[in-house]
């Protein structure tokens, strides 16, 4: 599979169907539509009719994943993303692709998603990508495992945090100033070493997951085989 990606907004009638029947072949849909108690392509309609539908391809025009943006406020957006199997092991940097250009075309200034505590490898994953935990809330997530509301973590993402996730997560060290060592003590140099050290383990760990970022939206939900971008 060739892995140059590019996205596209889905805009006709066959380009917004084409995702839920690809999810629906592969079995996806009671994870990527886990608060709908019968997911069906008349609801998927209801859903993406809002916001963005982005669509992910490779160079070859096979559809590797797809992410539904909506605005939630201001100038901040909230995302659920879904990876199809023959590219789990590129999601992180298909969601992270998909994250970039919704930043550029729509003029968001951050992205949130929330993900069901109870899956971890969800906001893991989403930290991987660049994602920041802002916090806690209870009971707002539904987890169709536990058939019942469970607390929700709240994730953030600006542009500068998806990029510097991509830059630690590639081939090579970011090239980082050397610091005259009587300008710096060893306690500063420790906790940046190992917040350094950190962020490269994430990024890591994101390209061994199997999955996708799913968060608390109506699209979202767990996967045993999945994990992203936002539950």
């Amino acid at each position: 599979m060739n892995d140059l990606l590019r996205y596209r907004h889905a805009l006709s009638r066959y380009e917004v169907d084409e995702p839920f029947f690809k999810m629906q072949e592969q079995g996806l849909l009671s994870s990527a539509m886990s608060c709908v108690d019968d997911p069906t392509l008349e609801r998927w309609r209801e859903i993406t009719a809002k916001g963005v539908l982005l669509l992910c391809e490779n160079e070859a025009g096979d559809l590797l994943g797809c992410g539904h943006f909506t605005p939630f406020r201001g100038n901040v957006w909230e995302f659920d993303f879904t990876a199809y199997r023959e590219a789990f092991h590129i999601a992180p940097r298909m969601a992270q692709g998909g994250f970039l250009w919704i930043f550029e075309h729509c003029g968001a200034s951050a992205i949130v998603g929330f993900c069901a505590e109870p899956n971890r490898q969800a906001w893991h994953l989403a930290r991987a990508c660049g994602f920041i935990i802002m916090g806690t809330i209870p009971g707002l997530c539904w987890f169709s495992r536990r058939k019942k509301f469970v607390n929700g973590v709240m994730v953030m993402a600006t542009p500068q945090s998806v990029e510097d996730a991509m830059a630690f997560g590639g081939s090579s060290t970011p090239e980082i100033k050397e610091t005259p060592k009587q300008q710096v003590t060893k306690p500063v140099t420790e906790a940046a070493t190992a917040a350094r050290d950190d962020q490269r383990k994430r990024a890591q760990q994101a390209a061994g997951l199997n999955a996708a970022i799913l968060t608390g939206s109506p699209m979202t939900g767990q996967n045993t085989q999945k994990t992203l971008l936002g539950q």
